[in-house]
C-alpha cells in the first residue's frame, strides 16, 4: 500500500506505474524542464491525484513561461482533495499572468489548510499579485499561508491585495510574508501593516521586507499595528537594508512592548543604522515580553554592545522561560 510517492526527474513519470494515496513529492529544480516536460507533469497528475492529501512540487530554476506552467495548472486542478500545497516557481518567466492563472485554480481547491507558494524572480508586477489574493480569499479553511514574492517587480499597488485577502480568512493563524527586493515605501508598509490589525486570529506573524525604500515612517506605521497585537506568539520581522535608524527602532520597540503574549522573536536588522540609544530602547521593551523562550538578533552593522546582551540574558532568566538567547552583531 503506498502512501508517499517522489520524483526527482521527468522520466520517472513516464516509468510509474503507482499511484500516490495521501502523498506526492515531484523535485524538479534546475532540470531544464521544458513544455513536454510539464505536459507530461500535468497529465501524470491529472490522472493519479485525485485523492491527494499533499502535494510539494519543487519546478524552481527551469525558465519555464506561462504557456507551460498552464499544463501543470491543468493537472492541479483535479487535486480537489487537497490540504497542504508546496508549489515553488521560483525563477522562472511566469510574468504577472503566471499568477493569474495560479488562482483561477486555487479557487477549486476548496479544502486547502495550508499553502506555500514561492514566486520570486518571476518579473510579477503588482497587477499579478492583487490576481493572486483576488483567487486566494475562496480559500476559506486556510490556516497557515507562507508567499514569497522576493526579487519581483512589486510596487506599493500591489500591497492592498494582500490586504483584503488575509483579513478575509477567518481561520488563519500564520501568515509568512516575503517580500525582499522589491520596490515598496512607507506608505506599502502601512497598508501591510493593517493584516495585524483585522486579523486577530494571527498567531505567528512573519514578514520578510529587506531591501525595499522604508524608513522610520514605515517602522512607525508597523509599531502602530504591532500595538493591536496583545495575542500574537511568535513575530519575525526582516527589516535588513532599510534606513531605520534611531528613530525607527524606537518605533518598533514601542510596538513589542505591547506584544506581551510573544514566545518567540527573531529580529533581522542588519545594516539598518541602529545607533546605541536605538539598541537600548530595543532591550528595554524586550524585557516585557514575560513568555518568551525564544529571542534572536541579527543586527550586523549596528550598534549593539556586549552589557546590553548581558543585562537582557539576565531578566529573561528570571522568568525561567527561556530556552535560547542569541545575538549575532
Amino acid at each position: 500500500m503506498i502512501d508517499h510517492l517522489n520524483f526527482y526527474a521527468i522520466e520517472e513519470l513516464k516509468n510509474t506505474k503507482s499511484k500516490p494515496r495521501e502523498s506526492l513529492r515531484v523535485k524538479f529544480m534546475y532540470q531544464k524542464v521544458n513544455t513536454q516536460g510539464a505536459k507530461l507533469l500535468g497529465d501524470y497528475m491529472a490522472k493519479n491525484c485525485q485523492n491527494l492529501d499533499k502535494l510539494h512540487i519543487d519546478l524552481g530554476n527551469n525558465q519555464l513561461g506561462v504557456p507551460s506552467m498552464k499544463h501543470v495548472l491543468n493537472g492541479l486542478k483535479q487535486c480537489k482533495k487537497l490540504k497542504y500545497f508546496y508549489f515553488n516557481t521560483s525563477e522562472n518567466r511566469l510574468g504577472s499572468q503566471g499568477p493569474k492563472d495560479l488562482s483561477q485554480v486555487l479557487q477549486l481547491l476548496k479544502e486547502l489548510c495550508e499553502i506555500e507558494l514561492f514566486m520570486e524572480s518571476n518579473q510579477i508586477s503588482d497587477e499579478g499579485i492583487q490576481n493572486l489574493f483576488q483567487g486566494l480569499k475562496h480559500n476559506s479553511k486556510i490556516k497557515r499561508l507562507s508567499i514569497h514574492l522576493g526579487n519581483n517587480s512589486i510596487y506599493n499597488g500591489g500591497i492592498p491585495g494582500f490586504v483584503d485577502c488575509i483579513s478575509s480568512l477567518r481561520y488563519l493563524s500564520i501568515v509568512e510574508i516575503f517580500l525582499s527586493h522589491n520596490f515598496i515605501t512607507n506608505s506599502g508598509l502601512k497598508e501591510l501593516s493593517k493584516i495585524l490589525v483585522y486579523s486577530s486570529s494571527i498567531k505567528t506573524f512573519m514578514l520578510e521586507f529587506s531591501n525595499n525604500d522604508i524608513d522610520q515612517v514605515g517602522i512607525q506605521y508597523l509599531s502602530d499595528a504591532l500595538k493591536t497585537c496583545s495575542t500574537l506568539k511568535k513575530l519575525y520581522l526582516k527589516l535588513s537594508y532599510n534606513n531605520i535608524g534611531r528613530e525607527g527602532i524606537q518605533y518598533l520597540a514601542q510596538g513589542i512592548q505591547y506584544c506581551t503574549d510573544l514566545t518567540h522573536l527573531s529580529l533581522f536588522l542588519q545594516s539598518s543604522f541602529i545607533d546605541y540609544e536605538g539598541s537600548t530602547q530595543l532591550i528595554t521593551a524586550v524585557k516585557s515580553c514575560k513568555y518568551l523562550s525564544y529571542f534572536f538578533v541579527f543586527a550586523w552593522m549596528c550598534d549593539f554592545v556586549s552589557w546590553q546582551q548581558e543585562k537582557l540574558l539576565k531578566s529573561l532568566k528570571k522568568q525561567k522561560r527561556l530556552v535560547e538567547c542569541q545575538f549575532q552583531i
